[in-house]
């Protein structure tokens, strides 16, 4: 009888062992998981951070906190105390790259976007035609039109490395008649339509052409007998032989197939823009304005935001991001604005009051914002705002070529940044640029424009920003 007891006893003690056991050690692998770890020191469990450190190529060294460490990119750095940390990186034949991070106990930091440049840029110039004058790019980066002046102008597109003369006006015997310039212009998004305006003394007339050579122009002031303004016509994203025209406060379509103008699709319209393959539109309605949005047939017109602040002009930008749908506005007065749920419940958010412009990067996660002085990130995920740098003087022009990195063109200085202002590199200077900035994400490259060699011919390059042989 004794022995069936101790034996229930003993039966009884090792459950209650291994029930201890399962559940404190649940309780440490949970810990753990959350970033804790125990410091024999002091006796007690402290919070920890995750680092996540990469680099484009990878195998760079890795210094943390100007300590070298024995691994090399890509690597984990686990229960990192948190804190401020140095990142540095550093690769044979490229440049240096180093970052200031904020480690938070309990969250993944990243550092896993390291793009590290060549200290020998390869850098060709891939025209030789006449002195260009004004240059853009297709939606798709796959295309470059640009106007050439030699006496005369004419039109060029360069795609697939190769340069070709698409469009040159005819020459007239009356000098009033001679086109003299070529300019505003503007690609559908698939490169594969240019629209654009040619004057001479007598007239001024908007141009529709097909983007390849031996193709005749449109004429659209004398097709249609209208005197279209600067701004106001754009492509239809959805079929590039269309146009949205937005003038005198209403909004039609026109068909560059069938040469016809839509019925009105919208009227009491301020300003309008497409995103989202959608048309964006402000009216005045009982005094008050108002922000709509319709599909690009004018149906399903919905009112987005009913009493909005009155302006000269708005700057409209949209993004997605974790499947919520963001609008920037930007007023005459320097106020940017970034309204989230825009589609259903939107909010305000005042982000800036001296913005001059701002975008979103490709994901949608970080909306760069040119104030007076210099740029700012605004982080949407994270809620937090970087100074991207305060010595981009003369700001002209910047693009982002992935969804961390910008190429900025400021103070006479091609550079690449980082989305938080860091890494800081200048690409080309001491040169004199066309104030546009284009990129090539496919071929990891930058073009610009600019004079070089002692040659007062504006000449299109490739900036070339991973390592060539």
């Amino acid at each position: 009888m004794i022995n069936k007891i101790n034996k229930n006893i003993r039966s009884g003690l090792i459950f209650l062992i291994a029930a201890f056991i399962v559940i404190f050690g649940t309780i440490i692998l949970v810990a753990l998981a959350r970033g804790y770890t125990y410091d024999f020191i002091s006796g007690q469990l402290k919070q920890t951070g995750l680092v996540i450190i990469d680099s484009a190529p990878n195998g760079a060294e890795i210094f943390i906190n100007n300590k070298r460490i024995k691994h090399k990119t890509p690597y984990r750095l686990t229960y990192v105390d948190p804190g401020k940390m140095i990142i540095h990186l550093e690769k044979a034949k490229y440049r240096n790259w180093e970052k200031n991070l904020q480690v938070t106990p309990e969250r993944v930091s990243f550092s896993d976007y390291a793009w590290l440049l060549p200290i020998d840029l390869k850098i060709q110039t891939i025209t030789n035609e006449p002195s260009i004058t004004q240059v853009t790019q297709s939606k798709n980066f796959h295309k470059i039109t640009y106007t050439a002046l030699n006496g005369e102008p004419s039109l060029w597109t360069f795609e697939n490395n190769q340069a070709n003369k698409i469009y040159q006006p005819a020459t007239e015997t009356d000098p009033n008649k001679q086109v003299s310039s070529v300019s505003n212009l503007i690609l559908s998004d698939d490169g594969s339509q240019i629209l654009f305006k040619q004057s001479s003394p007598m007239s001024t007339n908007y141009m529709l052409l097909s983007a390849s050579p031996n193709q005749k122009a449109i004429n659209l002031n004398e097709t249609f007998k209208f005197n279209f303004t600067d701004g106001s016509l754009s492509f239809n994203p959805d079929n590039n032989k269309e146009l949205i025209w937005a003038d005198s406060g209403v909004i039609r379509k026109i068909n560059a197939d069938s040469l016809s103008i839509s019925a009105v699709l919208t009227d009491k319209v301020i300003f309008s823009k497409i995103m989202d393959k959608k048309i964006f539109y402000f009216t005045d309605d009982q005094d008050k304005r108002q922000l709509w949005m319709m599909d690009l047939n004018g149906q399903r017109k919905t009112k987005l935001l009913s009493d909005v602040k009155r302006s000269s002009f708005y700057k409209m930008e949209f993004a997605k991001f974790n499947d919520i749908n963001y609008l920037s506005v930007l007023t005459d007065d320097n106020n940017l604005t970034l309204y989230d749920h825009i589609y259903d419940n939107p909010k305000d958010n005042l982000l800036s009051k001296e913005a001059v412009d701002a975008t979103f990067s490709k994901s949608g996660r970080y909306l760069v914002i040119n104030t007076k002085r210099h740029l700012k990130t605004y982080d949407l995920e994270l809620n937090e705002r970087y100074s991207v740098a305060d010595n981009l003087k003369d700001l002209t022009d910047w693009k982002w070529i992935d969804s961390s990195h910008m190429i900025v063109l400021a103070d006479g200085k091609l550079r690449m940044v980082d989305f938080d202002g860091q890494n800081n590199q200048v690409l080309v200077e001491n040169v004199k640029f066309l104030p546009v900035v284009m990129v090539n994400p496919n071929n990891k490259s930058a073009y610009s424009v600019y004079q070089q060699g002692g040659s007062t011919n504006f000449k299109l390059n490739e900036i070339f920003l991973t390592l060539k042989n």
